[in-house]
C-alpha cells in the first residue's frame, strides 16, 4: 500500500510540474509580443512614421534592418531558433512549435503559443495564446488569449482580448476590443475605441468621436450631444 501510495504521489506531480515549465515559458514570450518594441532585434528604432498608409510603411521599411531574402516554409521552435531564420521572410507557411518571429510574413501562420511579424502579415494566424503583427491590408488572427496589431490591419480579430494601435478596417471579436479608429465593427463585452464609423456592441461601449451606433448596457460617446445613454446610443 505504502509502494502504491508514494507511485500516485508521484504520478500527480508530474502534471503539475508540467504545468509550472509550460506558464514559466508562456510568461516571458506574452510580455514580450505585447510590447511596442521588440526586445532583442530592432526593425527601426526611430521609424519615420506610424501610420498605416503605403508612403509611411515605405519609409518605416527603408530604415529597417534588410531582410535576407525570402523563402517559402519557415519552421521555429523559438524567435530565434528555426529556420530559415528570423532575418528572413516566409509564405506561404510558417510553424512555430513555440513561438517564430520574422519581418514579413504571407500566407499560413500557426503557432503552439504564439506567432509574431514585425512589419507585414496577409494571410491567416492560428494561435494557442497571442498574434502579434506590425500592420496588414488582409489578415485573420485567431488565438485563444490575445491578438494584437501595431499599425492597422484589414480583417478579422478573434479572441479573448483583441487590440489594434491603428485603423481596423474590419470586425474584432472578443471579451475586450480595442482599436484607435475604426472603421467596422466591435463585438464583445468592453469595447473601446478613440474614434471611427461604425458599430459597437456589447456590455460597455465607449468611443471618443463615432459616427455611428452603440448597442449595449453602457454606450458613451463623450464629443456628442448625447455623451452617454443606456441600451442604444448614436451619433452621426
Amino acid at each position: 500500500l505504502r509502494k502504491m501510495g508514494a507511485e500516485e504521489e508521484k504520478a500527480m506531480k508530474i502534471p503539475y510540474l508540467t504545468a509550472m515549465i509550460s506558464l514559466a515559458a508562456i510568461i516571458p514570450l506574452a510580455a514580450a509580443a505585447y510590447q511596442t518594441e521588440p526586445t532583442s532585434r530592432d526593425y527601426g528604432a526611430k521609424p519615420a512614421a506610424t501610420s498605416s498608409t503605403p508612403v509611411a510603411r515605405d519609409a518605416r521599411r527603408a530604415e529597417a534592418e534588410a531582410s535576407h531574402g525570402y523563402f517559402p516554409f519557415g519552421l521555429y521552435l523559438l524567435p530565434n531558433v528555426g529556420f530559415p531564420g528570423e532575418h528572413w521572410d516566409v509564405g506561404p507557411v510558417r510553424v512555430n512549435l513555440i513561438s517564430g518571429r520574422n519581418r514579413d510574413v504571407y500566407g499560413l501562420d500557426i503557432g503552439l503559443i504564439g506567432n509574431m511579424v514585425e512589419e507585414e502579415f496577409a494571410g491567416v494566424q492560428v494561435a494557442g495564446f497571442f498574434n502579434r503583427i506590425g500592420h496588414s491590408d488582409g489578415a485573420v488572427q485567431l488565438a485563444c488569449i490575445f491578438n494584437r496589431c501595431e499599425r492597422g490591419l484589414s480583417g478579422l480579430q478573434v479572441a479573448l482580448a483583441n487590440s489594434d494601435d491603428g485603423e481596423l478596417d474590419g470586425l474584432q471579436i472578443g471579451a475586450f476590443n480595442r482599436a484607435a479608429v475604426l472603421d467596422g465593427m466591435q463585438l464583445g463585452i468592453v469595447n473601446i475605441i478613440d474614434s471611427g464609423d461604425g458599430v459597437q456592441i456589447g456590455l460597455i461601449n465607449s468611443a471618443r468621436e463615432l459616427d455611428g451606433l452603440q448597442i449595449g448596457l453602457v454606450n458613451i460617446i463623450r464629443d456628442s450631444t448625447m455623451p452617454f445613454f443606456p441600451v442604444v446610443n448614436f451619433a452621426f
